[in-house]
């Protein structure tokens, strides 16, 4: 019976060999199929964390260019309109000559419906190069019924006989119609684009 016993126990002891090999085994393989498992969640979280990154840090820089643009189209639009203040204070300053005055009469009287009768104001200091340039010009002193005198930023202002219309050739008008024609020359010569 002691050999019987023998050969059970080692029969048993080679099984219980044999299962802890394979439970060993298992373990290991269990063990790393859970390390690549955690490697590849590691993973798959920080491509994600990484294009979260991404996408704020472009998010961000897409802000600042925003920004930046923003503040060089304000910094233009300063210089601009710094320019227009220096172009209407000479032109405050320097008196009118009689040829330009009686251009911009004509063109304010031009564009009214009906040029005749038309009252046209000025600026004192312009009131008598006005009343010289209609005198001289036979269609202005047709069409203009009364010279005013105004206060007005330079240049010219007509109305027709009753009223109702007005025209604005003053010389804060005319540069604001100029300026936007003059904007891409303004981009080219003092901001160098193209």
């Amino acid at each position: 019976m002691k050999d019987l016993s023998e050969s059970v126990l080692s029969k048993v002891r080679t099984e219980a060999q044999t299962l802890l090999r394979k439970a060993e085994e298992e373990a290991r393989h269990n063990l790393e199929k859970a390390k690549k498992s955690r490697r590849a969640e590691i993973e798959k979280e920080t491509r994600r964390l990484l294009a979260k990154a991404e996408t704020e840090a472009a998010r961000i820089k897409a802000h600042a260019v925003m920004q930046a643009r923003n503040r060089i189209a304000t910094a233009k639009a300063e210089v601009i309109a710094e320019i227009k203040r220096r172009a209407q204070t000479e032109l405050d300053r320097v008196p009118v000559d009689p040829g330009s005055l009686e251009i911009l009469i004509a063109e304010a009287i031009e564009a009214l419906d009906n040029p005749s009768r038309v009252t046209v104001a000025v600026r004192a200091e312009d009131l008598e190069t006005a009343r010289s340039a209609i005198a001289g010009d036979p269609r202005l002193s047709e069409a203009v019924r009364y010279i005013a005198e105004r206060p007005l930023p330079g240049g010219v202002v007509t109305e027709n006989a009753d009223g109702s219309l007005l025209v604005d050739n003053t010389f804060p008008t005319r540069l604001d119609r100029l300026v936007p024609r003059l904007l891409p020359r303004f981009r080219k010569e003092l901001f160098h684009e193209t």
